[in-house]
């Protein structure tokens, strides 16, 4: 979680881990996940630098690097890292 989303897990008991539990349980049972990350100050990561990059510009146009990409991606990273707990 820490490379993706910038938490990093401190024990069996962080809530973190449930949420990652249902979202795991959510993502093979009820098709492709819709939320948006939620307003706040992020930690550095993989979603909060590539968020930065489209808000200023700074990603290449020749990849056409958008929102659903991200997404994509982070969901990945999080389901590979989720089953490594």
């Amino acid at each position: 979680m820490r490379i993706a989303y910038g938490h990093q897990i401190t024990s069996d008991e962080d809530p973190y881990l449930e949420i990652a539990d249902n979202t795991s349980f959510a993502l093979g049972n009820a098709g492709v996940p819709g939320n948006t990350p939620e307003e706040g100050t992020a930690k550095p990561s993989f979603v909060s630098q590539m968020l930065e990059s489209l808000d200023y510009g700074e990603s290449d146009d020749s990849n056409d690097i958008n929102i659903l990409d991200i997404k994509g991606a982070a969901g990945v990273i999080f389901c590979a890292g989720a089953e490594t707990v």
